[in-house]
Formats: C-alpha cells, structure tokens, sequence
C-alpha cells in the first residue's frame, strides 16, 4: 500500500489491515522525507518523528510504525523543510538517535544542535547550508568523537556574542573532526574549542567573523590544515591561550580584502603554570598581505617555525614575526618579505635557532634581538635581496640587530644592502664569524 505523507500513515492507514506502507513524502509525494514503513503491533518505545513513529488510527494503543533503511538518516526524513521556516527540532530529532545524520542539499535554518558522542553530521558538498536562527548560541555543538563535513554555515547577521559561532567543541571534548566546511558571515567565530583535545580542522574555507576565525583554548594535540581564511574582522585570524600542542600546516592566510587590515595571522599565548610545556608548530603556511604580524608567539616553551611564506606585518611599526619568552625555537626556512618594521622580533628567549631563512623588504631591520640567548644565526639571507623599485632602493636599515644577549653563534649569513648597518651586536660570549656583506 502507499501512502502520500507521514500525516497520512498516521491518521488514516490502519495498521491491523495494512502492516507495510510505501510513504510517498513526509508532507508531499517527492520531497525526499519518504520510505517505506513496517508495523510492529508490540513496540512501545519513544516515538522519534522519523524513524519511530506512532499511529493515531482509531483504536489503536500499542504498536510503532518503523522505517526500512540501511547507513545513516536523512533529515528530511524527520521532516526538515530548507524553506526558510526553522528546522531546529526536526535536526534535533534526528540527532537524538544517535547515528550519523545526512543534509541533503538546501538551506537550512536552524540554530541550537548538539552532536552526541561518536556522530558524524555531513552534507551533500557545501550546497548542504546551515543558515543561523539565533545569534546567542553555536550553530552546531559538538563533543566526543563526533565528526561534521561537507557542509555551509551562514550567517546573515554580525553579532559579537561569545556563544555565537558556527560551530562550538566543548569542554574535553576529544577526536573530533571538522572537514570539507564553508563557514561564512557574521558569526563571532567560525570555530570555538574549549578544553578539548586531539580536534582537527581542515580543508575548510572561513570568510567573514566579527572576532577570531579559530579560536583554541586549553587543550592538546590539536590540528589546523589545509584552510583557507580571509576578510577577518577580529584581531586574528587564529588565536590560542594556553592550547598545548598545536599544529598549524598548510594554511593561506590572508588576503588585500581583510576587513582588519592590522588583524595578525596566528596569535598564540601560554600564560598558565598547567601549560609551561605548550608546543607550538607553525610550518608550510602562506599568510598574505595582511597589515598585522603573521605570527606573535608569547610564552610558549617550544616553538617551530618552519618553511611559511609571511608577507605580512605590512603596518608600519608592526613586525612580521614577534616572538616574546618563547623557549627552545626552531625557526627554519621561512621567506618574510616587505614588513612595516621587523621580520622577526624576539625578545627574551632562549635556545633554539634561525637557520636557512630568507628576510628582505623590512622598513628597519631584518632579525631583532633583545636579551636572548643560546641561539645559532646561520645561513640567512638578510637585506634588500629584491628591490622593490627599478632604482634599487633600500628599506632596511639594519640586517641584524643582537641586544644584549649572551652565548649566541651568528656564522655564514649574507647580508645585502642594508642602509645602516649589516650587523649589529653586543653582549658577552657570542661568537660572530664568517658573514657576508655584499
């Protein structure tokens, strides 16, 4: 037998006739909210609008009807309309099962939803959207083992509210994957993680937020790769206080439409004694003419910087990499051209190395250092390497400035160009020799 709605299955098939029913619609034949259902006349548990449904046909007081189906569910099935009216409860319904939840393509409004443990909630490509309702809540909370993809999310409205994001991890949150998203508007962040360990975000692209595109605080071994953000309203792009063990790989950062052209690419902070041991990699990134510094490292025990291309830092007086009570540095192969000050500004840090690096264009100096100490300078290239106009002029003033610092070995650099002076230091027990002038 068929029927044309769930209204219809509930209402008019009697199930002590007809035991299997094929439902043409949740509202109408063909909007995909449809299946084939069983009747099962000794069921008793709760009803869940999609897959549990219990009849209301005269006379009958036991007995659910169930649907047929193999994999995950179907929102529409729980009858999510992607017309504009608020799907908040038919997306909740569907959740509360437990299982893997599919969006088929549309344009959803819903606000509110909150993943259980080992769920995964994905789209049909990004034209799967979510379309935000409220703007004093995340789109999507998420927790345990859970997994969101291929899907939008879409803010119409720009509210700075700290509980509106696109999508929220809670706290301890753990194993948690977000992939293959667009995140677009208004939101406050894209993506807010709190106390929450071993969560990864990539392959996403985030344009717009009011504050922090990313934000991670507390937690370890986090991942953020192969993203593509732009047109940050906030202060940073990526901002982390007191995240331990985070990797940030392959991202572009960036772009001449930010909508902060000061807003820095990665800001990260550890400030808390449970965090002393923070670590902190940064490799293979492009951050792109943007007006803020691409990376400021404050307080974190272990820090590499590897292979990024930073054209950033382009405000004068703002450096393209600071790094402040930073221990244990790696900074290795990275290329920073044209900054409004500084390439790499360090002051009180200790151990590590500049090794290999590329810095040219600076308005002042190529690499600062003030009070740092046991570090190996070796094989940069530092000075006007590319002259940004046909004359040949300069902006850098000083290749490389060592303040006060002890212990340190600067060997085998080059330094070309430089207004002021190549090299400058002071201190005690440095070891200076085999640079190059040209």
């Amino acid at each position: 037998m068929t029927a044309n709605s769930i209204y219809q299955l509930v209402n008019n098939i009697d199930p002590s006739v007809n035991g299997f029913v094929n439902v043409l619609g949740f509202y109408n034949p063909g909007d995909h909210g449809g299946g084939d259902f069983f009747w099962d006349s000794t069921a008793n548990e709760d009803v869940d609008g999609g897959t549990i449904i219990k009849s209301a046909f005269p006379g009958v007081t036991i007995g659910r009807w169930k649907r047929r189906y193999t994999g995950e569910l179907n929102v529409k099935w729980f009858g999510a309309k992607s017309d504009g009216s608020n799907d908040s409860v038919y997306f909740q319904n569907a959740i509360k099962t437990g299982l893997n939840i599919f969006i088929p393509e549309g344009k959803y409004a819903v606000s509110g939803l909150v993943l259980q443990g080992n769920q995964a909630f994905f789209g049909e490509s990004t034209l799967s959207e979510l379309q935000a309702v409220e703007t004093d809540k995340p789109i999507l909370t998420m927790g345990e083992f859970s997994r969101v993809k291929e899907l939008s999310f879409y803010s119409a409205t720009y509210v700075a509210d700290p509980n509106f994001c696109a999508i929220k991890v809670n706290n301890h949150g753990y194993s948690v994957i977000i992939e293959n998203l667009r995140i677009t508007g208004g939101f406050t962040n894209a993506v807010n993680c709190i106390d929450s360990n071993n969560v990864s975000i990539f392959n996403c692209f985030i344009s717009g937020m009011v504050e922090s595109q990313i934000v991670i605080s507390k937690g370890t071994h986090n991942v953020i790769e192969n993203n593509t953000m732009e047109k940050c309203g906030g202060t940073s792009f990526i901002r982390l206080i007191n995240a331990a063990t985070v990797i940030i790989k392959n991202n572009y950062i960036g772009g001449s439409d930010t909508d902060r052209p000061s807003a820095q690419g990665i800001y990260a902070e550890s400030n808390d004694p449970d965090y002393h041991f923070a670590v902190l990699i940064i490799d293979s990134n492009d951050i792109d003419n943007i007006g803020g510094q691409a990376v400021a490292v404050v307080g974190y025990y272990s820090v590499r910087i590897k292979s990024n291309w930073f054209s950033a830092g382009r405000t004068v007086g703002v450096s393209s990499v600071y790094l402040n009570g930073c221990a244990r540095i790696d900074f290795t192969g990275n290329d920073i051209y044209t900054s409004g000050y500084m390439g790499l500004q360090m002051a009180d840090c200790e151990v590590g190395s500049i090794t290999n690096n590329q810095i040219e264009q600076c308005k002042d100096t190529g690499i600062f250092m003030l009070r740092c100490k046991e570090f190996c300078i070796q094989s940069n290239q530092i000075g006007s390497l590319t002259p940004k106009d046909p004359n040949g002029g300069c902006d850098m003033k000083v290749g490389l400035s060592e303040n006060q610092g002890d212990y340190n070995i600067i060997s085998s650099n080059i330094f070309k160009g430089n207004t002021s002076t190549n090299l400058y230091y002071e201190g005690a027990n440095n070891v200076i020799n085999n640079n190059i002038s040209m």
